[in-house]
């Protein structure tokens, strides 16, 4: 919230704060049955390599923004 405040004209900031809270409901909607389905199909363990390998290519243009 503090980087939307400092980021974004107050006229814009409902926009950003609607998507950011958007993105917190949509996750785990998303997320949990994915989860769910790879561990019925693949195992615990592909579960868990798929999500930190999903996260470790996301960081990447997270880290060049």
């Amino acid at each position: 919230m503090r980087y939307i405040r400092s980021n974004f004209v107050e006229k814009e900031r409902g926009l950003a704060i609607g998507v950011y809270m958007s993105g917190t409901k949509y996750g785990p909607a998303i997320g949990a049955p994915l989860a769910a389905y790879l561990v019925t199909g693949y195992g615990w363990q592909w579960m868990f390599f798929l999500t930190g390998a999903c996260c470790l290519l996301w960081l990447i243009p997270w880290v060049l923004w």
